[in-house]
């Protein structure tokens, strides 16, 4: 697992203290169960897609910096990401309507035990080539962190070191407050976010 050296917090430095932060992770949480309440956990997810990308976009362009990240460069996608229920829902949403197959052997195989994958087996399973094919829905995780660190190559999970990301402190709390309102008691890698989704998905 890579070692992230977080950079440039853009003008959310302005969490000066544990409790501004608490007060803006529960205003986002209250938001999100709303949202969640009155219409669906998909709702919640859009929310928090929305908010997180305005965020990611405002550190962008408050830096001088240049991103690493582009199409085709995939080292990033050989992770266990975490993702909630509703960003699993919005996936097989997206695959359906764009019909996008889901290999889920792949889910299973990888949900049952990480640890023990070869490094080819922790493809991401909406990793097509080297370029994502759920681009859009990608989960929050998959949003935050852009590479600042001068070559694509640093980021290769396959090898141990460490790597400067930008990053912003109000789309990590606005990620948090996402998983949190769900209710769950634990947090879930993307694949048992998708099997559980997935019986969701049928009940529906």
């Amino acid at each position: 697992m890579k070692e992230r050296l977080l950079v440039t917090k853009n003008g959310d430095n302005l969490l000066r203290n544990t409790s501004e932060a608490f007060d803006v992770f529960n205003h986002y949480r209250s938001e999100f169960k709303k949202a969640a309440n009155e219409h669906n956990l998909l709702s919640a997810a859009h929310a928090a897609i929305k908010l997180v990308d305005e965020n990611v976009n405002k550190s962008i362009n408050d830096i001088t910096e240049k991103i690493i990240c582009k199409k085709g460069c995939s080292y990033c996608c050989y992770q266990n990401v975490s993702t909630s229920i509703g960003e699993a829902l919005l996936l097989i949403h997206h695959c359906k309507d764009r019909k996008i197959k889901i290999n889920w052997k792949q889910v299973r195989e990888q949900n049952k035990d990480w640890d023990k994958l070869s490094f080819k087996d922790m493809k991401c399973p909406f990793l097509a080539g080297d370029e994502c094919s759920v681009y859009e829905a990608r989960p929050l995780v998959c949003r935050m962190y852009l590479s600042v660190d001068g070559t694509a190559e640093k980021c290769n999970t396959e090898i141990p070191n460490k790597v400067r990301l930008l990053a912003s402190n109000i789309a990590d709390i606005i990620t948090m407050a996402l998983w949190n309102c769900e209710g769950e008691k634990k947090l879930y890698n993307i694949q048992s976010a998708l099997l559980k989704a997935k019986s969701i998905y049928k009940k529906g």
